[in-house]
């Protein structure tokens, strides 16, 4: 029974690595479930017996995306000694992400599917992750002195909306111009929020 459990996750996982590569390669539209079921060998049946449509398997993709996005966060935060340095490591991993292969596919797919509301569950869920990494940074700073004392959520719903406002520049500049942006923008947000002034 085990090895049957196992042998459904391991084929889970591989028609989503087939299916995310063709997402990366055709876009989320242009990608269609017989395009997956030919790719990875597999009948129309047994991929819906593992996701019931294309949105649940791109969901489910996106969803592992952002699980190692935060691991890989995890193991880099621990190189940085002073929260501040902290906050423009995270600022620039964060920027890093936009050449993530998956954007495209992942904004063909917010254009499509986003209306409805599982989706928007979901969607928001996985957010919460990132925003408990700002509200932890936040808190850090705050504990260790560096930061005023102040709400924490409010703070951390500060600096995701400075992270996101500025994503816009995504389509106007290079990933080299956009740091240096986010740089200049985190740096006012920390002299706003800094003890030190």
């Amino acid at each position: 029974m085990v090895s049957r459990r196992y042998d459904a996750q391991k084929t889970k996982q591989e028609l989503a690595m087939i299916a995310k590569e063709l997402f990366i390669k055709k876009g989320y539209i242009a990608t269609s479930i017989g395009d997956i079921c030919l790719e990875s060998g597999v009948s129309k049946g047994s991929l819906y017996y593992h996701f019931k449509s294309k949105e649940t398997l791109f969901l489910y993709i996106i969803e592992k995306n952002a699980q190692d996005l935060t691991s890989k966060w995890q193991q880099k935060s621990n190189q940085y000694t002073d929260v501040i340095e902290k906050v423009y490591g995270f600022t620039e991993f964060y920027v890093e992400d936009f050449r993530n292969p998956l954007l495209k596919a992942s904004e063909e797919f917010s254009a499509k599917e986003l209306g409805k509301e599982e989706v928007i569950e979901q969607v928001l869920e996985m957010k919460k992750r990132t925003f408990q990494i700002f509200q932890e940074i936040i808190q850090e700073g705050i504990q260790q002195g560096e930061f005023v004392a102040a709400d924490v959520t409010l703070l951390a719903r500060t600096y995701r909306a400075l992270l996101e406002g500025l994503s816009l520049s995504y389509y106007e500049m290079s990933i080299e111009e956009m740091k240096d942006l986010y740089r200049s923008a985190v740096t006012f947000f920390l002299e706003g929020i800094s003890k030190k002034k």
